[in-house]
Parts: structure tokens; C-alpha cells; sequence
């Protein structure tokens, strides 16, 4: 598998996200005719992951977000206007530029509404994925947003034989014998199951569509 980074774009950079904050000053034009040139590339060649900086780009954005919890800079650029449609994870987020300014749970829930697929080594990860979870349960984040991730990850591992087809087998099993109730068929548990076997259905429509082309 091969991962692109750090997008979008660090050569202008004179500080470390290691250590604190970044921002560079960059327009979108210089984005568009320097930066973004390797990651075009990268993207054609079919890279399957962009891994996203910390640095902030205030001229484009107009805030000092970092690029790895910026919507304008994950979805806009990256997804509609660069094309890609991979996995987009971010830079670790056990770093300066993300601890010294959010907590993990506030850093992990604004990549991901913003667009981020996998968070990178939060610095707490219970804390991050709660946050998460919480946003899923209170629909702040929706089921489709979710599953736009989850497809893309599984569909990745399956490509690469990290999941197999027994893997999605399982899934497909049904989560109710025949002589349930309708109380019990429309409980939690089996309603999780119904979503497994949807989503088993669409990572092999989703795999052998790729295989395809």
C-alpha cells in the first residue's frame, strides 16, 4: 500500500508540528502550481492513502486550523478537486501542534466531521474514540459518515487479503433464527447484524467494481 504526504504540502515550512504550531504562507495558486504536483502524481499512479499535515495554511483557509481538522482543505481540495477518493489519514496526533491546543477528544471529532478517515495515534485514544462514538449516538455524526470510512477501510484490507472473504462471511450471518419474534428481530443486536450484512454487500460490490477497471 502506498501513502502520499504530507498534504498539502510542507516545503515552505519553517517550523516542526513535532514541536508547536505551523502556518505557512502560501496562496492556493502557489498550492496549486507547486505543492500539490506530487500529490497529483501520487494520486493518478493510484495511491490508496494521503496522510494529511498539521500545518495550517491561513491564506486559503482564513483560520488557523490545522489542514488535518479543515474541511476546505480534506473535502474540498483534497476529495473534489484533487479527485482522490482513498483513505485520508492523518498526521500523528500526539503532537505539539494538536496537544497543545485541543484535547483528544476535541481533536479526534473535528477530523473526522471535517473528513479525516483514520486519527492517527491520538494522544489519548479512549478519549477520541468516545468523542466519536458520542457524536454517532447523538447523530452529530450520521450512519452514512461513518460507513463512508469503515467502506474504505475494509475495502483496502480485503483488496489487500488483510480481510477475506470468510471475514465478510461471518458478517453475513444472520443475527436471528427463524423463530424469533418481531420484538427480538428489530432489537439492537439484530438490527447491528442487518448493517454488517449491508455493508459486507457493499465491500464486495465495492471490490469487485475496482477489480474491474
Amino acid at each position: 500500500m502506498c501513502d502520499v504526504k504530507h498534504f498539502p504540502g510542507q516545503g515552505s515550512s519553517d517550523g516542526d508540528t513535532h514541536q508547536g504550531s505551523v502556518d505557512i504562507d502560501s496562496s492556493i495558486s502557489k498550492l496549486r502550481d507547486l505543492d500539490f504536483v506530487p500529490f497529483k502524481a501520487g494520486i493518478d499512479a493510484g495511491a490508496e492513502f494521503v496522510m494529511v499535515s498539521h500545518i495550517s495554511v491561513s491564506r486559503v483557509t482564513e483560520t488557523k486550523e490545522p489542514a488535518s481538522m479543515s474541511e476546505l482543505i480534506m473535502k474540498t481540495i483534497l476529495r473534489e478537486e484533487l479527485g482522490f477518493s482513498g483513505i485520508v489519514i492523518t498526521d500523528a496526533f500526539d503532537m505539539a501542534s494538536i496537544t497543545d491546543n485541543y484535547t483528544p477528544g476535541e481533536a479526534a471529532l473535528q477530523s473526522f466531521m471535517a473528513g479525516a478517515d483514520i486519527i492517527l495515534m491520538p494522544n489519548d485514544l479512549t478519549q477520541a474514540y468516545q468523542a466519536i462514538l458520542n457524536a454517532v449516538n447523538s447523530k452529530k455524526i450520521t450512519q452514512s459518515r461513518l460507513d463512508e470510512s469503515v467502506i474504505r477501510i475494509l475495502t483496502t484490507k480485503f483488496k489487500h487479503g488483510i480481510l477475506t472473504q470468510e471475514d465478510l462471511t461471518v458478517w453475513e450471518q444472520p443475527t436471528a433464527t427463524p423463530s424469533v419474534t418481531p420484538a427480538v428481530t428489530a432489537s439492537p443486536k439484530a438490527k447491528k447484524g442487518k448493517k454488517n450484512r449491508e455493508s459486507a454487500k457493499t465491500i464486495k460490490k465495492s471490490t469487485k467494481n475496482k477489480s474491474k477497471k
